[in-house]
């Protein structure tokens, strides 16, 4: 039974010997960690003040938003929807709170909370949300690049 239990460690990549790479791994992460989280911030900047270029810069090519509709969109209607939609707000503040990044290689999840608020177009009543969201990241070419993003509104902070 005991040599059961060391085997199955070692399949699963928790074997006490392997501390050197754990090492270096963690390093990665951590810078890996830091990026990204200094991109989730230039995306809620970017998103808040409906800069386009600067969201392009941030997402893959491939890119996909399930919103809090369900609605999925591609990147290009993402970023059409930012500027666009006519029942897009005038959002006065959006942030990603509460951010959990979780490093393997070249892929990273992302979770987080989204407090959103801002005054509707039109007589422009003001509004509040919360929406949690989870990302999916991928070092392309060098560089994270956001693939694919889901957002659920949920009633409490």
């Amino acid at each position: 039974m005991k040599s059961f239990v060391v085997a199955a460690m070692f399949v699963l990549g928790l074997s006490p010997l392997a501390g050197h790479g754990t090492i270096e791994r963690s390093a990665t992460a951590v810078a890996a960690d830091e990026e990204i989280r200094q991109l989730l911030h230039a995306w809620d900047e970017a998103y808040r003040t409906r800069d386009v270029q600067g969201l392009g810069r941030i997402l893959a090519e491939d890119f996909t938003l399930t919103d809090a509709s369900g609605s999925l969109l591609n990147r290009a209607q993402y970023l059409m929807s930012v500027v666009k939609s006519p029942d897009f707000s005038r959002i006065r503040s959006f942030a990603s709170e509460d951010v959990t990044i979780q490093v393997a290689g070249d892929v990273a999840m992302v979770t987080g909370r989204s407090p959103v608020k801002g005054r509707s177009p039109g007589k422009g009543q003001a509004f509040a949300g919360n929406y949690r969201f989870t990302d999916r990241w991928e070092k392309q070419q060098g560089e994270w690049k956001a693939v694919a993003t889901h957002a659920t509104r949920i009633t409490t902070p």
